[in-house]
């Protein structure tokens, strides 16, 4: 039986080693790669900045004129987008204000306010507000002039800027540092008048003496003596600080001598600009709705004006009825020689002083022009 042990006992070792092998454990597996870092967030775009157009006004902020430019200003921002913005330059800055025409088409700002009677070079056809018309509210007159003069083509070669906006102010008032009770007491009184066809020629007729003058000169020529009144209009007894010297207005308010203003655009800054950006501009005064609106700023603040005027140390001074007469007649023959004038110049002055007469009176104004009838 001892033969049998070695093998057996070889087998035993044998199995054991096996079965050992066997209840091992298995090796733990093999960690997972860690996770690629994710990567870094793009930066945000950088935000665009708007392409600015510089808007020249010779006004203080506080003008009710003022105040809609900076509304324009407002809304062609948010209809471009945030793509453009319009930064208005107030209280004449930029430029003063019978230079804006000069500072718009030389490039020195994108956008003016204009006074078209104040400006260095010659508008002969503008000149047709500055005639003798009758007495009315200056936005109704606005809407005739934008519809039957300026949108019909009659100053397309007048302006060499783009007109955003075109309209008129209130015509003048003489009001004095004394009392002027009649034409024969206006002989040698130095007024102070903006230009335009009649004003200075009036005054001199009427034996003032005329000394011309932008509304920002007026205060210190009349600090200094140098005028003894204006012919100008009212507000800026309110707003330039005028009336600290001023006392008398002078009737008769029957005849107006409109201002005529245009926002004017460089025509290169316009030309530059986008289809769609050009197309705003071109729409936003759509049947005259910004022009009116620039237009009625300066008849309510002249009513205002003339309120406040005659509540504090303002008097009236109604003039007889023959020197109402004598101005009347003093006026009429302004007409035959204005026309004259620019037709002789191959301008069609009676053709547009025609235009303007019929659209106030499709608005409902009778005899709208003093001394002149087509």
């Amino acid at each position: 039986m001892k033969r049998y042990v070695v093998p057996l006992l070889a087998v035993a070792v044998v199995v054991s080693i096996v079965f050992a092998g066997c209840a091992q454990p298995a090796p733990a597996p093999a960690p997972a790669p860690a996770p690629a870092p994710a990567p870094a967030p793009a930066p945000a775009p950088a935000p665009v900045k708007p392409t600015k157009l510089v808007l020249a006004n010779w006004m203080i902020p506080q003008f009710g004129t003022s105040v809609v430019l900076d509304e324009f200003a407002q809304i062609f921002g948010e209809r471009t987008g945030g793509r453009y913005e319009i930064e208005v330059v107030h209280g004449g800055a930029l430029c003063p204000l019978q230079k804006t025409y000069d500072t718009v088409v030389g490039g020195i700002a994108d956008i003016g306010n204009i006074v078209l009677m104040d400006q260095e070079k010659p508008f002969p056809l503008s000149e047709v507000p500055t005639l003798p018309w009758s007495f009315m509210p200056t936005s109704k007159a606005t809407k005739a002039w934008y519809d039957n003069v300026y949108k019909k083509g009659y100053l397309d070669k007048e302006y060499d800027v783009k007109v955003l906006f075109t309209f008129l102010s209130p015509g003048e008032e003489l009001v004095t540092v004394n009392p002027i009770n009649s034409i024969a007491e206006l002989k040698g009184v130095k007024i102070a008048s903006a230009g335009g066809a009649v004003r200075p020629v009036l005054l001199e007729k009427l034996g003032a003496v005329p000394v011309f003058a932008p509304p920002p000169d007026v205060y210190p020529m009349l600090q200094k003596g140098i005028v003894e009144g204006i012919f100008i209009g009212a507000p800026g007894i309110k707003f330039m600080g005028w009336g600290e010297f001023l006392r008398y207005a002078h009737e008769p308010y029957f005849v107006m001598f409109f201002g005529l203003f245009v926002i004017g655009m460089n025509n290169d800054a316009y030309n530059k600009l986008p289809d769609d950006v050009k197309a705003i501009l071109d729409e936003i005064d759509t049947d005259a709705q910004f022009s009116v609106k620039l237009s009625k700023t300066t008849e309510d603040l002249t009513t205002i004006t003339q309120e406040e005027f005659f509540a504090g140390p303002g008097t009236n001074i109604d003039w007889s009825a023959e020197d109402k007469a004598k101005l009347a007649e003093t006026i009429s023959p302004f007409w035959d020689e204005w026309i004259a004038e620019k037709e002789a110049k191959g301008l069609p002055g009676k053709e547009v002083i025609d235009e303007f007469y019929h659209g106030l009176e499709a608005l409902g104004f009778e005899d709208p022009a003093l001394g002149y009838t087509p």
